[in-house]
């Protein structure tokens, strides 16, 4: 999922579920913010956490 957003340009992945390791390094390497485990009260961000305020 991580790299069809990449290839579409998208910025910002955003998930309820758990990202594979590969969809972490490829989310760093692409410059993009991947957010996982979206749940009331908790999120974790793995890359890109320069975007989350």
């Amino acid at each position: 999922m991580v790299a069809k957003a990449a290839r579409a340009g998208i910025p910002v992945v955003v998930s309820k579920a758990a990202p594979l390791s590969t969809g972490v390094l490829l989310s760093k390497m692409a410059g993009m913010t991947l957010v996982a485990f979206v749940r009331k009260p908790n999120l974790y961000v793995y890359s890109g956490e320069e975007r989350v305020v």
